[in-house]
This record gives C-alpha cells, structure tokens and sequence, in this order.
C-alpha cells in the first residue's frame, strides 16, 4: 500500500514487490516455445529469496481453443437490471490447456462496429493478496450496462494459458425491459 495500487483487466496477479523475469527458450524443432517467469525478491515490509510468482508459456505455432457457443440469452426479453450471458464450455486445442480467459462484449450494433461495451476476465485476479477470481468458471457474466427499452447484440471469445484466443461465438440477441 506505500505505492498506488491499480487492478487492471489484463494482469492476473498486482503485487507491490520487486522482482525480475527470467526467459527460457525451447527451440525445438516441432513445436518451439519461450516461457517467461516472474521472480519475485519481496518489498520493504516482506522480503524473499527470488520466489517464483509467475510463468507464461507461449507457443510459436498457435492452437486455438473451440469456439465457445452461446447458451443464452438468444433472444427474448430481459429485464436490463437481471441481465447474463451464459455460454458453453471450454475446449482447449493443446495437451493440459484450461481456460484462461473470456472476452464479452454487448452491443446496439449486430456487426459490433461502434458502442461496445466489453468485460474481459481471467480465471485469477489476485489483487492485494486476495483473488478476485476465485470460484468463476468465466462462462457467464452479468452485464451491467444495458438500458431499458434496447435492442442488444452478445458475443464471446475464450483464451488458453499459452495466450491464444478462439474466434468469436456466433451472437446472440436480447432485449431489455424495467
């Protein structure tokens, strides 16, 4: 807390520490790889001895995960207060691939080309030691800013650990009341 703290979309763990990364390269022939790790020596009030707190493992040749397909709503009418998006199950393309992340975004536009509003979450969030994340399976999210009264447009897209992103889900369609 000595420092302004923010919690960002795209990290999934904001710690107030020191630290350095280490990269490890595996140029193998089939399928070449680079992880990079965070190690973490500590802060003013709590120091370690280069605690690995971290790692990203990217693969050269992308595997995307399925395409999430949409379990609701599909149309319809909602009321804009009770507002949530459900799709189905995460299929990764890689040997131990889990779901990472989702990407949602709600639009007045069926071709998602201006007024989106978006929420992106990862599967943790460990913010001030606490994860933020805990017990979300990242399969729907409630959507807090619709209106009464509009016609909306949904669609969502998966991430892998190794940072690849399935195709968007076909969209679905509600409209919203009081």
């Amino acid at each position: 807390g000595a420092y302004a703290q923010e919690n960002y979309d795209e990290f999934s763990i904001t710690e107030a520490e020191y630290g350095f990364v280490m990269v490890e390269v595996d140029p193998n022939d089939g399928d070449p790889m680079f992880t990079v790790k965070r190690i973490s020596r500590g802060n003013e009030q709590m120091a370690k001895d280069n605690e690995l707190s971290d790692t990203v493992t990217v693969f050269r040749i992308s595997k995307k995960p399925e395409t999430p397909s949409i379990l609701g709503p599909k149309g319809g009418t909602v009321s804009y207060r009770e507002v949530m998006l459900k799709a189905g199950t995460f299929q990764g393309a890689r040997e131990k691939a889990f779901h990472a992340a989702s990407h949602w975004q709600v639009s007045e536009d069926p071709d998602f080309a201006t007024g989106v509003s978006e929420s992106w979450r990862q599967y943790k969030d460990i913010y001030f030691d606490q994860d933020l994340q805990k017990d979300d399976d990242l399969k729907d999210e409630h959507f807090i800013e619709v209106r009464p009264g509009k016609k909306y447009y949904w669609r969502v897209r998966y991430r892998d650990q190794f940072l690849n992103w399935s195709d968007w889900s076909e969209v679905g369609r509600f409209e919203t009341t009081e």
